[in-house]
Formats: structure tokens, C-alpha cells, sequence
């Protein structure tokens, strides 16, 4: 695996992919009271206070101890992540998550997050994988259909590939964060293929 990532496009939404992974509920009450409760409790919400207060490599180590200790890996996983990622540690994100996937492959938000990774250090034959499998589980994952069409576009120029991958994502998420920018493409595509057709008649 490269060391950096190849895609600045990629990097851009995993970042805001791990933005949008649920929080733990009670997460803020935790951080007033990190002294509190067993010994993986306490590890994971000093994690979490670490990461929020711009140590997020510190806050990294502390989650992952949480859950070498028995704090459960599927609640710590968005916070570990995220500290990764915020920290520019992208493939000690990807390798906590793979792990976890190995253990719960029905996580299919890691698994969506893990594909955008996959992308940025530019692998697309295993950001695909991830992708199908996200769309078996959750059809209705319109991220996943839009890196299913940037991978197209980036990686193969397969440019009818890619517009059935946006059309999807319009219809699933018309008012979506990338929807502006999918609709502008599409449009873009149905002139060029009008002028396209309009040039060959007679």
C-alpha cells in the first residue's frame, strides 16, 4: 500500500464520510465525567476528550486500549476512526477498520468509510468490493453509488458506468451533499450526447 494518498478528491470524502459516523449517545456526558465507571469507560472517554482537545493521536491510543480492554469495539469504532483521520492517519484508519469488518461485516457504514480509504490510497479494485458488498447490505446508500461513479470516472473513464451510479445517487439523495455537483455532470453528459447524436444526421 502506498503511504500517502493518491486522491485528493478520495481524501475530501472520507473526511466527510467520518463526519458522518454516529456518535456514541451520552458521549458528552462521558467527558465530564471521565473518572467514572470501569476501566474501559474511563480509557475510551479520555480518548475521546484527548481527541476533541486537538490530541487526536493521542486520542487514538487511549479508544484503542478502551477496546483491547472490553469497551465494545462497535461503539468505539466511529471516535477511533475519526481520530485516526483527523490526525492524517489514514492507513492506521484503514487497518482498525478492516480489522473491525473481519469481526462484524455487516457494519456497513465502516465498510462504506473503508472504501473511500481504499480509493484515496488509490486501490479501486478494493474500494469496489467494499462498495458491492455496502449495496448488498443497504441498497440505499447513495455515498456509496456516488464513489462507485467517481471510481468510474477516476480510474476506468467508463463514463456510462458512471452516469448510472449518479442517476442512482440523484434519485436516492436528490437534495444530497454532492447532488449539485452530480446534476451538473449529468447535464453536462445528456447535451454532449445530443450534440453527439445532432452531428451525425444527415
Amino acid at each position: 500500500m502506498t503511504t500517502k494518498p493518491r486522491s485528493p478528491f478520495a481524501l475530501a470524502l472520507v473526511l466527510a464520510l467520518s463526519a458522518c459516523l454516529p456518535r456514541p449517545q451520552g458521549t458528552d456526558d462521558a467527558l465530564q465525567q471521565s473518572d467514572a465507571g470501569p476501566a474501559p469507560e474511563r480509557l475510551f472517554t479520555h480518548g475521546q476528550h484527548l481527541a476533541a482537545s486537538g490530541q487526536p493521536v493521542k486520542g487514538e491510543q487511549y479508544i484503542a486500549l478502551a477496546i483491547a480492554a472490553g469497551y465494545p469495539a462497535a461503539r468505539a469504532m466511529p471516535a477511533l476512526l475519526s481520530s485516526c483521520i483527523a490526525s492524517g492517519r489514514l492507513r492506521a484508519a484503514l487497518q482498525h477498520a478492516e480489522r473491525f469488518l473481519r469481526r462484524e461485516p455487516g457494519a456497513w457504514r465502516i465498510r462504506q468509510l473503508a472504501a473511500a480509504l481504499r480509493l484515496a490510497f488509490g486501490q479501486p479494485e478494493a474500494a469496489e468490493s467494499h462498495l458491492l458488498a455496502v449495496l448488498q447490505m443497504a441498497p440505499k446508500a447513495a455515498e456509496s453509488h456516488y464513489l462507485l461513479a467517481s471510481l468510474e470516472l477516476e480510474y476506468r473513464g467508463d463514463l456510462d458506468a458512471a452516469a448510472g451510479h449518479y442517476a442512482t445517487y440523484m434519485r436516492l439523495a436528490p437534495r444530497g451533499t454532492h447532488a449539485a455537483e452530480v446534476r451538473a455532470w449529468l447535464e453536462t453528459r445528456r447535451a454532449a450526447q445530443l450534440a453527439e447524436i445532432g452531428s451525425a444526421q444527415p
